[in-house]
C-alpha cells in the first residue's frame, strides 16, 4: 500500500499492511497476526473515527461496521521506513 484508505469489515488475514509506506487500514474486525515490525502506538479517540462510523451505520451498509469508540494505532512498516497506521479495536 503506498497511500488511501482500506476499511475491511471483518477479521484480517495474517500480516496486513506488509511493506506499506503510507496511508490507513482500518480493520474493524481485528486481525489474525500484525507483523512486528509496526509499532503500537496505544489508543487513540479521534474524531475521524466518529464520523467514519456514522457513515458506515447509514445505507447501503445497515450496519454499523465501527462502534465510534477508541481503537488502538499501530505505525510502520518500519521494515520500509514507513509512515502508515492500522486500527484495530481494543481487546
Amino acid at each position: 500500500m503506498i497511500a488511501g484508505t482500506l476499511v475491511v469489515g471483518g477479521k484480517a488475514g495474517r500480516l496486513p499492511g506488509m511493506l506499506m509506506k503510507r496511508g490507513t487500514l482500518l480493520l474493524a474486525g481485528g486481525a489474525e497476526a500484525i507483523g512486528p515490525t509496526f509499532l503500537d502506538n496505544g489508543p487513540v479517540d479521534l474524531i475521524v473515527l466518529r464520523l467514519m462510523a456514522r457513515a458506515f451505520a447509514a445505507p447501503p451498509f445497515g450496519a454499523s461496521l465501527l462502534d465510534g469508540g477508541p481503537m488502538r494505532r499501530l505505525g510502520g512498516d518500519t521494515a520500509v521506513l514507513g509512515l502508515g497506521e492500522i486500527f484495530l479495536p481494543l481487546g
